[in-house]
């Protein structure tokens, strides 16, 4: 199914590029005022965050959000004041080890994934433990699948499994000979959605995803919406959204333009990496061995013949696709596409810095740092032009 879409496959770009500008339906613009800011300077240390990975808006106006650095969920009210919190390190109930993602859901419980213990956490909306499930597809050969994980309404969370797989140290990668994308329900059990039955060589991007060492090419977007799983494709304009049975519901456009890798963009890349090899601290020294590895890879890689569309998928309430774009705005700013239910298109921008953690229907969440490398996260609700 879709063997093009789930084709794991990675983007080592040049970083932000600025592609021909496409005309969208609509403009949002952000607001300058936040409707909620959690900053540790104005609030005190109940608002000290530290790895914060996952933030919504309850239906009551508050924002609930994961602080993971201290492995716990926090809710604030409209004015900034923490009002509950839960959590600790541990594996008993109520605790986590490397909790990621949350989902609140619409009778007010939030669904709290945990990596590290493989386990689903239902809180109450005053943050008391309801249930603890523990995931049933998680193995050794189990790996996160999109950025964040985030369970669906049902508890569901996607997963990538890894049928046969050995390293390849070689390409310092992993050799995946048959890959299931699923859905791992605590109650259910699993659901395949899609399938990769192919070798194909793949490396663990910093644990949060996967994806083989081919410069520009193809990386999967996936994400979790409510009630189903959309996946897609770096460089594809055409996103599948698939239901927690599995069952393809339907097809969203979004827009974009492909532009070809040229010759001196593959000789920039091949100049980046090897600088950027040179210049790795190691305790003992120049590394050549290291060095080897990558010139090799330079000759053996395939060469993508174009730069991806888009970098980054989000999936917000009501089927609504959040798509970044690949190319950097006039001033550097984020461009996100919004695809609506009905496929109307808009386009909202953002400032580089800020790192997005959920997208309302008229509001975003976002984390930022200052130069003292201290979190704060705001809420900002926009509109049209």
């Amino acid at each position: 199914m879709l063997k093009s879409v789930v084709t794991l496959v990675s983007a080592l770009s040049l970083g932000a590029l600025t592609l021909p500008e496409v005309a969208f339906a609509q403009e949002l613009v952000v607001d300058p005022d936040p409707l909620i800011e959690i900053n540790e300077l104005i609030q005190g240390p109940d608002s000290e965050l530290y790895r914060v990975l996952d933030a919504q808006l309850l239906t009551d106006g508050r924002l609930v959000l994961l602080n993971a650095g201290t492995q716990e969920i926090r809710i604030y009210d409209p004015s900034g004041a923490l009002v509950a919190r839960a959590g600790r390190r541990g594996q008993g109930p109520g605790e986590f080890t490397s909790p990621v993602s949350l989902r609140a859901s619409v009778d007010g419980s939030i669904h709290v994934f945990d990596r590290g213990t493989a386990r689903l956490t239902v809180l109450g909306p005053d943050l008391a433990v309801q249930e603890t499930h523990r995931l049933s597809g998680v193995g050794s050969n189990t790996f996160p699948v999109g950025e964040r994980m985030r369970p669906m309404q049902d508890g569901g969370v996607p997963r990538a499994i890894s049928l046969r797989s050995v390293y390849d140290s070689g390409l310092l990668g992993l050799r995946s000979d048959s890959l299931r994308i699923v859905i791992d329900h605590p109650l259910d059990g699993v659901t395949e959605v899609a399938r990769v039955v192919q070798g194909d060589r793949f490396g663990l991007s910093d644990g949060v995803g996967i994806a083989p060492w081919i410069p520009f090419g193809p990386r999967a977007l996936v994400d979790a919406g409510p009630e189903a799983v959309v996946l897609g494709t770096t460089h594809s304009r055409e996103f599948r959204v698939i239901d927690a049975s599995g069952r393809s519901v339907r097809t969203v456009h979004a827009d974009g333009r492909l532009r070809e890798v040229q010759s001196e963009d593959w000789t920039v890349f091949q100049d980046s990496l090897m600088t950027w090899s040179a210049n790795r601290v190691s305790p003992v020294g120049p590394d050549p061995r290291r060095d080897r590895l990558y010139r090799k890879f330079l000759r053996e890689a395939p060469r993508h013949p174009t730069f991806p569309i888009f970098r980054a998928l989000r999936v917000g309430d009501a089927g609504t696709l959040w798509l970044e774009q690949a190319e950097a705005g006039p001033s550097g700013d984020r461009i996100w596409q919004r695809v609506d239910s009905e496929g109307r298109v808009a386009r909202l921008s953002i400032p580089p810095s800020w790192r997005p953690l959920d997208f309302g229907a008229d509001h975003v969440i976002v984390q930022k740092e200052d130069e003292y490398g201290v979190e704060s996260v705001f809420v900002y609700a926009f509109r049209s032009r």
